[in-house]
């Protein structure tokens, strides 16, 4: 068999099997067919801003699990950092008594308790409402 040519690749000569066998021709034309419907995916895609994929290339995503420290290391980090958090937030909250003493005494000597009482119980509004 000879080598084929650019010129035979077009023009196929009238020996070919393409032009006597319609089975061939037939293979051909699907064979052509699926070369541009491919192209216009791939035309479609670089518009769209992505890349083409083959079928080969594709891969179905594993199901994400969820990874809780259950025990050891990490998760007693976690446990301390949740108490910390929370001996910082009620441990403000808590000695807001000792700052009232000390309102009561200075700054605000002429207020009652009772309006003083006012200062811890709107930071506490504000601190759990707001998170500040």
């Amino acid at each position: 068999m000879s080598a084929r040519t650019l010129e035979d690749e077009i023009n196929p000569p009238l020996s070919s099997t393409l032009v006597t066998d319609p089975e061939a021709v037939l293979e051909e034309i699907r064979g052509e067919d699926a070369e541009i419907a491919q192209m216009q995916q791939d035309r479609t895609l670089e518009k769209m801003g992505q890349e083409s994929v083959t079928s080969e290339e594709v891969q179905i995503p594993k199901p994400l699990i969820l990874d809780f420290p259950d025990g050891g290391y990490r998760a007693w980090l976690l446990v301390f950092g949740a108490w910390l958090i929370s001996f910082c937030t009620f441990g403000f909250v808590n000695s807001f008594g000792i700052f009232e003493a000390y309102y009561s005494t200075h700054q605000l000597a002429t207020s009652t308790p009772s309006d003083i009482a006012w200062i811890g119980s709107f930071q506490v509004h504000l601190g759990l409402s707001f998170h500040l």
